[in-house]
């Protein structure tokens, strides 16, 4: 039943995706322990533990952007709207001294920042509904399924009687 609500879409490794999905749908997840066989070969997965590394960052922050966009968008525009009020603090402080003509692009700068990190929290808003939409379409593909299960299951029934 847990596996048939998995949805993997990553090409790369399923393992970090589908425990994302195991704690966004608050499944529990069980360590086993197995054995392993000796190694015969090379990996074909990956070429490198750098490569591999690289790639399970980024495939954890595309997951995890995809099942709390709103969190991870927010983080980022709220750091760039603080990293956008330091030059207007700068610029503030030369004005007040008397010497802010020189410093206009201090405040260009910040205002484009903070209007930048403003943009990728409603970016955030945004993608948040999707999300809610892709779990929606999540589940209707899962009763569908399950459906589609039953059906298959009652259909050979329902030939016999009708042939009699």
């Amino acid at each position: 039943q847990a596996a048939t609500e998995m949805n993997i879409l990553t090409r790369f490794s399923y393992t970090i995706e589908m425990l994302v999905q195991a704690g966004a749908n608050k499944l529990r997840i069980v360590s086993v322990p197995i054995t392993t066989n000796e190694k015969t070969r090379e990996s074909r997965l990956f070429k490198s533990v750098p490569y591999f590394i690289k790639m399970s960052v980024l495939t954890l922050i595309r997951v995890y952007t995809m099942y709390r966009p709103l969190l991870v968008f927010s983080i980022f525009g709220t750091l760039l709207c603080l990293l956008g009020f330091a030059p207007i603090i700068r610029f503030l402080y030369f004005y007040i001294i008397g010497d802010g003509n020189g410093h206009i692009q201090s405040l260009i700068i910040g205002g484009m920042l903070c209007i930048i990190g403003f943009m990728t929290i409603m970016m955030g808003i945004l993608a948040d509904l999707i999300s809610f939409n892709r779990q929606l379409n999540e589940k209707l593909l899962i009763r569908v399924s399950s459906l589609e299960r039953t059906l298959q299951t009652t259909l050979p029934t329902t030939k016999k009687k009708s042939q009699r």
